[in-house]
């Protein structure tokens, strides 16, 4: 074995996994500690329950099963393949920390322009849809059409929310980092950071106020108080905008700024810039685990089609000696039986004729025990 990959038997793994926790045992091994009790369960090791690590340092009697029995079909042992864990995304060897501490450094700060001046042709086709689109039930304009970037306010905030995403597009640029718009088959705005797609959107919420209703809405209700119980609604766009960040797989991360009482948006975008660095990471190692679990996947699926390419062999092998040898005792018993019938032959008769129908037909089953005789073909 390499210094990467190690043979882990079954007897190995129920002897660690019962003197070492698994979060810890499975760091020994570069996986995670869902990955190494998948490998318990696949070679039927059991593993310590809840409360097993408290109650032995406490000093209070604990149960440890036996290694059960192996079932039909299961292996005794598995190649690991130890892989590095990833630094933390905040740690000095996390290729992003550098990307990180700049984005904190005072000269890259962000600003938004209080008019939007050249904007960037994104924003220049975005404002051109928009501002010809009629708002939705929440008071808010957003189109699907092609080339418009994912932005949900209110008509009113419609400037602020295009001069906030004009100074994120160059900024993302500037930093080196592409940032797509809606297309044919890509519904999402998204900057590629770090080589991973990770998608974006301005949205504004709404505030909920009643509606006063119409002249005829007042005279059903007088007439028909049982239907008419609902009190109408009315959505108005609240002016507080928020920056989100669409992924899925990064829960712990940070995905979403937004307007606040000490803090405008504008004044975040920076962390907004840090948020994208960390959520790509993030994507990245999902990524890496998604595509080391499909390779050991189909791995193990080459394993088992070897193993069974191997089973089906030894079968026929197996299949063709057991022919073999009913052949060849089938051979020696019409031998012996020929032998003897020759003999009765003989003593009934005195000779077998020569040429004759007995001589022919000894002949022939002489013949066919060679035939089928395996020392003979």
């Amino acid at each position: 074995m390499t210094d990467d990959q190690t043979i882990l038997s079954r007897d190995v793994l129920y002897k660690q996994v019962w003197e070492t926790p698994i979060h810890r045992l499975s760091k020994e091994y570069g996986l995670s500690d869902v990955g190494l009790a998948k490998i318990c369960k696949r070679l039927n090791v059991p593993r310590p329950g809840r409360g097993f690590w408290v109650r032995r340092q406490k000093g209070w009697p604990v149960k440890i099963p036996p290694l059960p029995p192996l079932k039909h079909g299961q292996i005794d042992k598995i190649r690991i393949e130890k892989k590095a864990i990833p630094p933390t995304l905040e740690s000095d060897n996390s290729p992003i920390s550098a990307l990180i501490a700049n984005e904190r450094l005072p000269e890259n700060l962000i600003f938004v322009s209080e008019m939007l001046t050249a904007p960037h042709p994104l924003v220049k086709e975005t404002k051109q849809i928009l501002k010809g689109t009629k708002p939705d039930d929440y008071g808010r304009v957003w189109s699907t059409q092609e080339s418009c970037l994912d932005i949900r306010v209110g008509p009113q905030s419609l400037d602020r929310a295009l001069r906030i995403m004009d100074a994120i597009i160059k900024s993302l640029e500037k930093r080196g980092y592409e940032v797509t718009v809606r297309r044919k088959n890509d519904q999402d705005t998204a900057a590629i950071v770090l080589d991973e797609k990770v998608c974006f959107g301005i949205e504004e919420g709404s505030h909920r106020r009643e509606r006063e209703l119409t002249p005829q809405e007042k005279k059903d209700r007088e007439r028909w108080p049982n239907i008419y119980t609902s009190t109408p609604y009315i959505y108005v766009p609240s002016g507080m905008l928020s920056l989100r960040i669409k992924a899925w797989g990064c829960d712990t991360l940070r995905k979403q700024w937004s307007d606040g009482t000490k803090q405008r948006l504008e004044d975040r975008l920076n962390d907004f810039i840090i948020g994208l660095l960390k959520v790509s990471a993030g994507l990245r190692a999902n990524r890496l685990e998604r595509e080391e679990r499909e390779r050991r996947w189909e791995e193990e699926k080459r394993r088992r089609e070897e193993q069974e390419r191997l089973r089906q062999e030894e079968e026929e092998r197996i299949k063709i000696l057991e022919r073999t040898v009913d052949n060849w005792q089938k051979s020696q018993q019409i031998r012996s039986y020929i032998a003897a019938f020759s003999e009765a032959a003989i003593a009934k008769h005195g000779h077998i004729e020569p040429g004759g129908e007995l001589d022919k037909w000894l002949q022939w089953a002489s013949d066919y025990a060679d035939r089928i005789d395996p020392l003979k073909g």
